[in-house]
């Protein structure tokens, strides 16, 4: 029974963290930075210290990043 519940906690904490725009495509962190681009799209990116580049997307602006 202890198994069962914590996998659903595991599925249920993955698909909330897998619908969040403002979590990077490339490898799963949050966005430092945001700007609208063209209506509700905006460009979210972060500085990745492990590559040592700025990693960008794209998606629906979320309401729950700072501009």
């Amino acid at each position: 029974m202890r198994i069962a519940l914590l996998a659903l906690l595991f599925l249920m904490a993955g698909c909330h963290r897998a619908n969040s725009n403002a979590l990077c495509p490339i490898d799963g962190q949050p966005a430092q930075w945001k700007g609208p681009k063209t209506g509700s799209t905006c460009e979210y990116s972060h500085y990745n210290q492990v590559e040592r580049t700025i990693h960008t997307w794209l998606a629906d602006c979320a309401q729950n990043v700072a501009r």
